[in-house]
This record gives structure tokens, sequence and C-alpha cells, in this order.
């Protein structure tokens, strides 16, 4: 059995304008700070200035005290001219999408810092898994037939909306192949994306890239090899984000735009929810098809992956018109004929394509035990791991992994 986990990889929080804040910003000169406390839970916030780099001016690194340990909670960033990103955003940190209470302490800044919420403007969900899985999609692309459980299962991939034939040429879909001179296609990196650039599909082994640059470690704690693959979508903007829970039907119909950002911000601990986007998003951009497949449904690319992996799938050199499984039961040979008698039982029958659940989270013995602080609470009820400390191994004694984390 094959299981992986999805979680949040990138959130990027858009508060409405606020004149008066942003004006107090702009007097804070590069290199001070500015000190702001949520009075309801007593969490005291530190806004740092910092060189701006891009097209925000005014950007600032904030932390927060957490029983006396400096911790960041991401980057605020504000003052472009442009009036379609003209309001306050904040950007949270990576580590704290992981293991820290992300959305107490966004709520905490916000009434620390008068602010409103507006939407959430920028989402990327990430898919790891134990197996690579961009390496199998690489396999069965290059494919249109593979034989799984003995028989041949003919299938079609459909990218960006568009079926590709083996012989037509692949538009938005690219893969970067890296290695050594004698393997040169070792590694191999999936990249997707739509026309207008919005939305996009990478696929990539996580645990090389977290030893070779990004270092972290947190990202694959729960898994005892260390070993990790990764797919992650990309919605670069709140209109693809809203399009996507539209499309998902998560939210009721009675719901107005305003209380569906609102509800987007209240679900991002709903793995259920998390699980509709990614999926949804992936089938924008990739999928496959089968006349065999019941009512011709989109086949997800993930677990079509997944399955062909389990069914150790193979190709057909010769087209899928015949194949004869071998016999599965013992051969008799009559001596004084000198023939041979095989009886042979019928090949199993493949299991269907939905017959596996549409998401399989990660059993908690798979799982080093990893510390959640309290999602209610504003202020964790002991100091967050630091970016600086080498040590990262959380002792069994504190709370229980969360359901949504449970197998």
């Amino acid at each position: 059995m094959i299981y992986y986990d999805i979680n949040i990889d990138k959130l990027e929080v858009t508060f409405e304008r606020n004149d008066r804040l942003i004006n107090q910003l702009a007097k804070i000169k590069v290199g001070d700070s500015l000190w702001a406390t949520d009075k309801q839970t007593g969490t005291v916030f530190l806004l740092h200035r910092i060189t701006a780099s891009g097209k925000y001016p005014y950007l600032f690194s904030v932390f927060f005290d957490c029983e006396g340990i400096k911790t960041q909670l991401g980057m605020l960033y504000c003052g472009f001219d442009n009036p379609n990103r003209n309001k306050i955003y904040l950007n949270i940190d990576n580590e704290m999408l992981y293991i820290g209470n992300f959305k107490g302490l966004t709520e905490s800044l916000q009434r620390a810092l008068n602010l409103k919420y507006y939407q959430v403007s920028k989402l990327d969900l990430a898919l790891d898994c134990e197996k690579d899985l961009t390496k199998e999609l690489y396999r069965v692309i290059r494919h249109d037939c593979l034989v799984i459980k003995g028989k041949p299962f003919k299938y079609d991939v459909v990218v960006n909306g568009k079926k590709i034939g083996m012989k037509d040429k692949l538009e938005g879909l690219s893969f970067l192949c890296t290695g050594t001179r004698a393997k040169p296609t070792t590694d191999k990196t999936l990249y997707i994306q739509n026309k207008k650039k919005s939305i996009g599909v990478r696929g990539y082994d996580k645990g090389k890239e977290i030893e070779e640059a990004s270092h972290k470690e947190y990202q694959r704690r729960w898994w005892k090899n260390g070993k990790v693959y990764r797919i992650e979508v990309s919605l670069s903007n709140a209109t693809e984000i809203n399009q996507t829970i539209n499309d998902c039907g998560v939210f009721d119909d009675l719901y107005t735009y305003t209380m569906r950002r609102e509800q987007i911000w209240e679900s991002l601990y709903d793995n259920l929810v998390l699980e509709a986007m990614f999926f949804h998003t992936l089938n924008r951009l990739i999928y496959f098809t089968s006349s065999a497949h019941r009512a011709k449904e989109k086949i997800s690319a993930v677990e079509f992956a997944i399955e062909t992996l389990e069914w150790s799938a193979h190709p057909i050199r010769k087209g899928c018109k015949a194949h004869t499984a071998e016999p599965t039961t013992e051969q008799t040979i009559n001596k004084q004929s000198g023939t041979e008698q095989t009886t042979a039982e019928p090949p199993a029958q493949p299991k269907s394509i939905n017959q596996l659940p549409p998401y399989r989270p990660l059993p908690s013995q798979y799982r080093q035990p990893r510390y959640i602080p309290n999602r209610y609470s504003a202020t964790p009820s002991r100091p967050l791991p630091s970016q600086n400390r080498p040590s990262m191994h959380i002792p069994n004694r504190y709370r229980p992994t969360p359901n949504r984390y449970r197998a």
C-alpha cells in the first residue's frame, strides 16, 4: 500500500487596505522595528523593516515572542501602486505552515495591527509520497497501453484540456532530466502550466532537494526512511482559488462571495477541503481517460501512477489486441503419452480505477513524533523549533498528533 500526505506549502493572506497603518509603516526606517501586542491573547509581535527588493517599498519581517524565543511568522509587505495589489499582504513562513499555529497567530496579528481579513491570495498544496510518482508519470505518459493484472488497459492523456496523441507535441508539459554522464535521466522533474500561467504543477524528488538546497528537514520528519517525493500544485491568485472552490462544490451554493472567502480561511485545517482543491487543480492540468473505464470519467494522474506502481503494470511491445496470462496452477505431464496438460486458472480481474479510496493519509505508525501547537490558541504552549537550532527532536510526552494527521 502506497501512502501520501497533503500539506500547505505556500500561503499568502490579503488584508484590507489600511492607510493609517501604511503611513505608520512608511515612517519606520530600514533596520528599525515596530512593536504590537494582541490584547486578547497577550501575544507580542515585532515588525522589523528590511530593504525592499521587489515592487513593494515597505517590507517587514514579522516575529512573535514565544516564551522568550523570537520566532518568525512571515513577511508583511504593502505600498505597491498597482490598484490590483494595493492592499496589505502577509506571506506565512514555510516552517510555520508545517509545525506552527499559523492560523491562530495570523488572527492574533490581525487584532494587534487592527487589520481586516480580505482573502487568501496565493496557495500551494503539496502531496508527499514514499514513491517517485514523477518517474512513474514519465513512464506512463510515454505509453498508451499498460498490462494491469494480466489484461491490457488502453488510455489517453489530456493536458490543459487537450487530448495528446502518441505523435502529438506535448504543449504545456515538460520533463527536466538530470543525472550523471552515464545515466543523464536519473532524476526527473515535471512541469505543467496553463496558458495564463496562473496555475501549475511540479513534481520532483523532495528528499534530494532538502539535502542539496533548502535543508528543510521538518518537511520530511514523519517519513522513517527519509525518502519523500513531491507533487505540488500552485494557485497564484485569488481568482483561481475561488474558481477551484466553486468547481469542487465544497461550500453551499447559497454562500455569497464574501462568505466563501471567509470560509476558505476557516477551512485551511480541513484536510478534505485541501484534498479536493489539490486533485481538482491537478485534473485541470493533466488527467487520463480510457474507453474501458466506466462512464469515461477522469482518472487522476496521481492515483493512476500509484495504482500502476501497486499493480506492477508494464507496457505491451506489439499492441494491445491479445495477451495471454501465464498459468498459475501446477502443470501435469503425462509420461506415457508424452503430452503436457496444463490447467490454468483465469487471470485475475483488474481492480477498478476508483476502487481504492481517493485519499490515503499516512498512518500514524509511519510518522515520527512531531509537535503541533494548539490550533485554537494564538500563543503556542511551548517554544517552536528555531531555524538556527540544529536538533529538532521532540519528546513523545507532548500532546498527541491531531486527528487531521492520523490515518
